[in-house]
């Protein structure tokens, strides 16, 4: 997204910049850039048309907001009593993906979401404990590694459970394997469990 570029706080740490990336991460992260060969350019930026919500949103970006800005806000949380819920077996949302940097609230929004799948599909959700490996080869953590683990307790981090059901959608949120294209943004379907 070249409207957000250059980094406005480290204009050197933009993966286009030249000579080469300065950093071992900065020249890979460098290196991937350059293996783009399309470039979409987005000519309009859309904004939002809703005259309340504008003044909200700019009132925000100063934190200037009000009493009645933040009960609107308070209202768009789906555990908000006031909140009007989404019928998730309509469009748009039976489609939606929710793209959000907060830990919790993507949590939330894909557990209603994979509920109403479930209710919808008639499928059952099925529950795995996560386990920590290291390696390709899955070895067990050394006792600092889990130290380092539970020492990151609070800190965006893996599940200790993963909800899986067949037919849900799937979004990966970090990069896995980029050489098999399992990267951040990548979608998929579960289409089958194997128990």
């Amino acid at each position: 997204d070249f409207h957000q570029f250059p980094p406005p706080k480290r204009p050197s740490s933009a993966l286009y910049r030249s000579p080469p990336h300065p950093t071992y991460w900065g020249a890979i992260g460098q290196n991937v850039f350059r293996q783009f060969k399309t470039v979409v350019l987005l000519k309009e930026q859309k904004r939002i048309d809703d005259e309340l919500w504008a003044e909200i949103l700019e009132r925000s970006r100063y934190g200037a907001c009000t009493e009645n800005d933040l009960n609107k806000f308070h209202k768009l949380i789906l555990t908000n009593e006031s909140c009007q819920v989404p019928d998730f077996s309509r469009p748009p949302w039976n489609n939606a993906v929710l793209v959000t940097p907060r830990h919790g609230v993507r949590m939330e929004w894909n557990d209603a979401a994979l509920r109403e799948h479930c209710r919808t599909s008639a499928k059952p959700i099925f529950v795995s404990p996560a386990e920590d490996t290291v390696g390709m080869e899955n070895n067990e953590l050394s006792l600092p590694q889990k130290l380092l683990v539970a020492a990151s307790e609070g800190k965006e981090r893996l599940a200790r459970k993963i909800k899986v059901a067949e037919g849900m959608r799937a979004m990966l949120t970090w990069n896995l394997v980029v050489s098999a294209d399992l990267a951040n943004g990548t979608q998929g379907t579960v289409e089958k469990i194997f128990l």
